[in-house]
């Protein structure tokens, strides 16, 4: 778990020291929901130098903590490729994601007065299309924003998606950050 931070934040400052001498559009900016159902932190770098529309990418990491009974601590690093479509500073944004998530989780039941503490750590891996409306300023720097509607795909019978069909297919998020180059 500590080699993926680790890797994650060595190839973020790699980024960002490359953007230093390049004209491309870089955003970070914060998820509600959608890949990472819990809210998430990502870096958005478009891969086109001075254009906003075409091909990109973002990574980031989300987390979650819950107690209902049980402790539940997830940690998620959501990646995706998106392409952005449009004119000026509206955008339709298309892409897919996909996530890998990390669980442990403790139980502290109670047994006849004795608490049980049983552990157990799991893994398991999500993936999302983005469909929606992303709005890049124009300039070098300034607020951007999306609403996206992200229908979900889970690959094991575990994990937040899994337990309703439908209700992934209700998905949406919403993304609030800043742009820079």
């Amino acid at each position: 778990m500590k080699k993926i931070i680790i890797s994650g934040l060595l190839f973020f400052t790699f980024i960002a020291s490359q953007g230093q001498t390049s004209s491309y559009q870089k955003s970070i900016y914060g998820g509600f929901l959608g890949n990472a159902p819990h809210g998430s932190v990502n870096f958005d770098m478009r891969l086109n130098p001075d254009k906003i529309g075409g091909l990109g990418f973002s990574a980031g990491l989300s987390g979650s903590y819950s107690y209902y009974g049980y402790k539940d601590a997830t940690l998620g690093v959501p990646v995706t490729i998106n392409y952005l479509l449009g004119k000026k500073n509206s955008y339709l944004e298309l892409g897919v994601n996909g996530t890998p998530e990390f669980r442990i989780k403790k139980s502290e039941f109670m047994y006849t007065g004795t608490p049980i503490g049983v552990k157990e750590k799991d893994a398991f891996f999500h993936g999302h299309f983005n469909i929606g409306y992303r709005f890049q300023p124009l300039k070098d720097k300034g607020i951007m924003f999306n609403a996206l509607w992200t229908p979900a795909i889970s690959f094991k019978d575990k994990g937040y998606y899994s337990y309703d069909k439908k209700r992934s297919l209700l998905n949406f998020s919403i993304g609030l950050g800043y742009t820079f180059k």
